[in-house]
């Protein structure tokens, strides 16, 4: 895969995002997350993304080293370089449609509710 079928894919993703009601702030922060990833790409002249090149552009963005792309990071800096990595591979894997469709996850604000009638918690 070249590097612009990367660039292709980071615009399928912000495409994938908006038609999914993720906020402009959101499509904002991973924007030139997914460009930048295209540049480490393109000056390490690499064609095709594994993830041993995902965390080396995190561990090179955030200054933390992760153990896997799809594990926790604690670090801030970390989560803001992973998570539009983990779309973008997705969608190089065919799988950014399943993704896009599903709606945003929103509180519906319901309370929890006791074991014992008439009492809530």
């Amino acid at each position: 895969m070249e590097t612009s079928s990367i660039v292709e894919a980071s615009a399928r993703v912000i495409v994938a995002l908006g038609g999914a009601g993720r906020s402009r702030t959101t499509i904002k922060r991973h924007q030139p997350e997914l460009n930048a990833f295209a540049r480490f790409l393109q000056a390490r002249g690499l064609n095709i993304p594994t993830e041993a090149d995902c965390l080396d552009f995190v561990a090179e963005r955030s200054g933390c080293r992760l153990a896997g792309l799809r594990e926790p990071a604690s670090s801030r800096r970390a989560q803001l370089a992973r998570r539009p990595l983990v779309l973008l591979m997705e969608c190089l894997d065919g799988a950014c449609l399943g993704w896009a469709r599903l709606p945003h996850h929103r509180s519906t604000g319901a309370r929890r509710v006791s074991a014992r009638p008439g009492r809530s918690i």
